[in-house]
């Protein structure tokens, strides 16, 4: 006996099951990457944890404590001052040309 072609190929309906049960493991995949994302990242939190921001009153600075920048510089609390020299305008020509040949 000869089977058509029809026979062999699956019908829509098994296609469409196919295709959902690749939809659910997709979306169980990428929701299992997120948790294990989230487990290891807390995991790396708990076994490195960061420094507190938070002064003590012991190493809190007090009012005979001052920054150092501060002292020589009391305009710019920053430290940083103006440069000796601005900076000046080069009157060059470019050295490298596009598109020449």
């Amino acid at each position: 006996m000869v089977s058509s072609d029809t026979e062999d190929m699956p019908s829509s309906a098994s296609r469409d099951r196919g295709l959902t049960q690749l939809s659910r493991g997709t979306r169980y995949l990428a929701a299992g990457a997120v948790v294990a994302g989230g487990i290891l990242s807390a995991a790396v939190a708990w076994a490195h944890p960061g420094k507190s921001a938070n002064l003590t009153p012991a190493n809190s600075p007090t009012a005979d404590q001052t920054n150092p920048a501060d002292q020589t510089n009391p305009d710019n609390s920053s430290g940083l001052g103006q440069p000796a020299q601005l900076p000046q305008r080069s009157y060059s020509s470019p050295v490298a040309s596009s598109g020449g040949s």
